[in-house]
């Protein structure tokens, strides 16, 4: 790869990340009440870490699993991060993160959709939940930004990927009495 492609292919993943970032943003604002009853932020980020056995764990992020079953290799994640918090600062947090993967056997695109809850929700306890999960292998690398393309369409097609956890549970008032 010369550097005019890589520059193409770096320029390409940016607005990839933008056009993920504004569905993130829609989701945000069509379904409000899924995040939180008080207020949500919403922020994106393109991270690169290292995958496969032995990878540590994120210093950011220690609750949430390492990308250990992969084969060992780069991954480059389009991030978009939810927090909701509570009347009572009760925080949950959501993601809808894009990969590109690259191995010694080539690439691979996917996305996950994920919610660490400090509160149990419907039918699911505290703690962190995997909700949506796709791979999609690719032999090259046009091939492997055209399977991210996708995958990312498919997400975005979602109304709600995050409707399996439902709207938080009203906390109880501690503060009357």
């Amino acid at each position: 790869m010369n550097p005019s492609e890589l520059l193409a292919a770096l320029a390409d993943l940016k607005m990839e990340q933008e056009r993920f970032f504004a569905g993130a943003q829609q989701l945000q604002t069509r379904h409000f009440e899924q995040f939180s009853d008080h207020q949500v932020g919403v922020e994106c980020g393109l991270v690169l870490t290292p995958v496969g056995a032995g990878t540590p764990p994120s210093p950011f992020q220690p609750d949430m699993p390492t990308a250990v079953d992969w084969p060992p290799g780069m991954q480059l994640r389009l991030s978009n991060h939810f927090e909701g918090t509570t009347v009572r600062q009760t925080v949950d947090e959501f993601g809808m993160d894009a990969h590109l993967t690259v191995t010694a056997d080539g690439y691979i695109a996917s996305t996950l959709v994920w919610a660490q809850l400090d509160l149990p929700r419907q039918s699911r306890p505290a703690g962190y939940h995997v909700l949506r999960e796709t791979q999609r292998p690719a032999p090259a690398l046009a091939e492997a930004f055209a399977a991210l393309r996708s995958e990312i369409d498919d997400l975005l097609a979602l109304d709600n990927p995050f409707a399996a956890v439902g709207p938080p549970v009203p906390e109880p008032d501690t503060c009357s009495g």
